[in-house]
């Protein structure tokens, strides 16, 4: 193995990681899928990671349960739970955005458009990092 090879990868291979957020509804999976089909990215989503590891038996799944308990569950998806889904995005994910807003690293598109246009700006900022 060359010693300049980072986990198995050559060195000069730099693997780029995109957070896609938004808030419930903002259509975060739709543009995903559409990522990974033109740009070849892989795609790994928080919610579907648990949901799968919940359906897997695993003690992780008591997580699941408690949030049912609570009626904040995805198939109970009510105008109170999408209230509380929405003021967690605001104060977890947020400030996290302006974290790295500060360092120039945070690019925004408007999630209010049709989806073919928010891809047609989706497009244009991945195809700027293939040229770094």
């Amino acid at each position: 193995m060359d010693s300049k090879a980072i986990n198995g990868l050559p060195s000069d291979k730099r693997i780029k990681i995109v957070f896609v957020l938004g808030g419930p509804g903002s259509g975060k999976g739709t543009q995903c899928a559409k990522i990974v089909e033109h740009f070849g990215f892989t795609h790994y989503s928080a919610g579907d990671l648990l949901r799968a590891e919940c359906k897997s038996g695993s003690k992780y799944g008591e997580l699941e349960k408690r949030l049912l308990s609570r009626n904040q569950g995805r198939e109970d998806d009510n105008v109170e739970t999408i209230k509380k889904r929405f003021k967690v995005f605001i104060e977890s994910t947020l400030p996290v955005v302006t974290y790295y807003e500060q360092r120039g690293k945070v690019r925004k598109v408007n999630a209010a458009k049709p989806p073919e246009e928010i891809f047609k700006d989706i497009k244009a900022i991945f195809s700027s990092f293939q040229q770094v």
